[in-house]
């Protein structure tokens, strides 16, 4: 009586993620995924390169700033597709694409939000700027505050 054993070494966590973030978005670079992946841009290579070894990722340059400077670009294979394809849609996975969609929305939103508030220090700190050089025309002494003190 023969078995059927997978040899294929397990994915990682963050390696099935990559595949599902191939799966929605095509085509990417490193780049790309620092923004989704709480990890280095190294690490993040690393995983590509043994997907690519495995069969899941196929690797090609693209030129950027000149043939100096090539950039590697991540598509999925077919393989890949499946594999991807298999985990979002599977029982227990079902919602994996709806999540990361739904993580998506969310930083775009807080990232937005960060702009808006840097913005408005920005301004805030244009207008204190204007108010302590308008004291000082006048006269006043101006102690600037600083808020270790």
């Amino acid at each position: 009586m023969s078995q059927n054993i997978n040899l294929e070494p397990r994915l990682t966590r963050r390696q099935e993620r990559l595949l599902i973030a191939l799966f929605v978005h095509g085509e990417s670079r490193i780049s790309e995924f620092e923004d989704d992946f709480d990890a280095h841009p190294d690490t993040l290579r690393r995983d590509l390169d043994g997907l690519a070894d495995a069969g899941y990722v196929e690797i090609s340059q693209e030129g950027v700033g000149g043939a100096a400077n090539p950039a590697n670009v991540y598509s999925l294979t077919s393989k890949g597709s499946e594999f991807a394809h298999e985990v979002s849609v599977s029982d227990s996975n079902s919602s994996v694409l709806e999540s990361l969609d739904e993580q998506e929305r969310k930083i775009a939103e807080l990232q937005a939000e960060v702009r808006y508030l840097k913005q408005q220090t920005e301004a805030q700190e244009h207008y204190i700027r204007q108010l302590v050089e308008f004291a000082e025309m006048r006269g006043y002494d101006i102690e600037t505050w600083s808020p270790d003190e």
